[in-house]
């Protein structure tokens, strides 16, 4: 017998009220695609050993301000892109920009950890480098703690992009 693809979904909006996988309706012949957006990020985190490449050839204080500028720069095309301010693009175009995205931010962001930790290690005296490399990461965790609150009290991702894309601009002005 033939089976029919019309099918409709429903889904659990309890605890989110939008994710990417209800946005673009990535289910069935399509869930693999949300898996895939964290294999590229991790593909792009994985290359982030350039940036200390980077950074040795043509200096630590120039690649850093790089790399956060172009940083906040793509935060704040794909989250421009993504929210139909600029353009109307299909949901294939919205998964493309949302991939690219997070392959360039998972590159910049480990390029940027790269140059910035030796910079900040060169800027401070011997004796105070476990200090200083505390503070850095405590700085890391107080982020994902504001993501974590700021995804609890809103349950939407294109919120949280936004947000993290005008941190990012703010930190790097």
């Amino acid at each position: 017998p033939k089976q029919s693809n019309d099918y409709e979904c429903h889904f659990d909006t309890r605890h989110y009220r939008e994710t990417i996988v209800s946005d673009w309706n990535l289910v069935c012949d399509r869930s693999y695609l949300s898996a895939l957006t964290q294999t590229v990020h991790m593909a792009g985190s994985i290359l982030g050993f350039f940036g200390g490449l980077f950074g040795d050839l043509y200096g630590r204080k120039y690649s850093t301000v790089m790399f956060a500028i172009l940083l906040s720069v793509t935060l704040l095309t794909s989250q421009l892109l993504l929210s139909n301010l600029v353009l109307q693009l299909t949901t294939t175009a919205k998964y493309v920009v949302y991939a690219v995205s997070q392959f360039l931010t998972g590159l910049l962001v480990n390029c940027l950890y790269c140059t910035a930790y030796i910079l900040l290690m060169e800027y401070t005296s011997e004796s105070y480098h476990t200090i200083v490399a505390n503070m850095n990461s405590y700085f890391y965790v107080f982020g994902e703690i504001i993501v974590f609150v700021i995804y609890y009290l809103s349950r939407d991702w294109i919120l949280l992009n936004l947000m993290v894309s005008m941190y990012s601009v703010v930190i790097t002005c």
